[in-house]
């Protein structure tokens, strides 16, 4: 069974639902590091932003995530996407609802005063995430259940031969990452984190099942081609091996078919919200 690589073009939303900590937390029902816990619908939130901003994203291809100190700046983000910033899991695990919940594009800015500034400092990731289910309800009327849902997923496991990976030393600066087509640069690297980055290539769930808990300096290079079928090849990027077998070739791992029970959240109602 093949993987099916989608086009890239979410990196940006990725890292910031990471910094979010919306994706990648544990789930008891689930394998571990790999799907958000789906818990108890409750739209409250001890802390809410005073402003919010919600417009329609307009023709820019550009996403972009800004985590601020008092709120954050989003654009081209979905409603998928911030149900589940909202809720802490993963987008395959929100399913229900019309079309427009997961092609719509709005950009979104949320501010709390500057009274409350400190205290929204001091907030967990997941606590800042949790502010913007009030966002859900008032400004878009929604209404989620729970329920589960057998799907197939992927474990990403090591490879025969053992993993090809370098630990990143504390004495060793850290770069940024970077995530392109068909080249993925990531010092200081978790699993977690390239679990979720093959998510988003194959349209489908990642689990680490690899049991690697160092943090790991890694590149990956691949042809950036077959991102888009059909295109003809003008660069360097575009040659190489594919996704999956450089992920083999490259940093001693695998993905291995599989299905599992996972909990979801349902889409029972929604409306589109009035734009500013």
């Amino acid at each position: 069974m093949r993987a099916r690589i989608t086009n890239y073009r979410t990196e940006s939303l990725v890292i910031g639902l990471l910094l979010m900590g919306a994706i990648g937390s544990p789930c008891s029902e689930v394998k571990p590091d790999c799907l958000g816990k789906v818990v108890k619908i409750d739209y409250h939130s001890p802390l809410t932003y005073d402003v919010v901003r919600i417009k329609l994203h307009g023709d820019n291809p550009a996403l972009r995530f800004d985590e601020l100190p008092n709120g954050f700046s989003n654009r081209g983000i979905t409603l998928l996407n911030l149900i589940a910033m909202a809720f802490g899991v993963r987008e395959e695990q929100i399913i229900g609802g019309p079309a427009w919940v997961r092609s719509t594009e709005f950009d979104v800015d949320a501010r709390v005063d500057e009274e409350k500034s400190q205290e929204f400092k001091k907030l967990s990731r997941q606590a800042k995430g949790a502010m913007l289910r009030p966002i859900l309800q008032e400004r878009f009327h929604i209404e989620l259940e729970t329920g589960t849902k057998q799907i197939s997923v992927y474990d990403l496991v090591v490879a025969r031969g053992g993993p090809k990976l370098k630990i990143h030393s504390a004495a060793d600066s850290v770069d940024p990452i970077h995530i392109s087509a068909g080249n993925w640069i990531m010092p200081s690297m978790p699993i977690s984190f390239l679990a979720i980055q093959l998510s988003g290539m194959i349209n489908g769930i990642v689990c680490d099942q690899t049991g690697l808990l160092d943090k790991y300096d890694a590149n990956l290079t691949f042809s950036s081609a077959e991102l888009t079928p059909g295109a003809p090849a003008s660069n360097a990027s575009d040659f190489g091996p594919d996704l999956l077998t450089a992920l083999k070739e490259q940093l001693g791992l695998q993905l291995v078919p599989t299905k599992q029970l996972i909990p979801v959240i349902v889409i029972k109602n929604v409306s589109r919200p009035l734009i500013e």
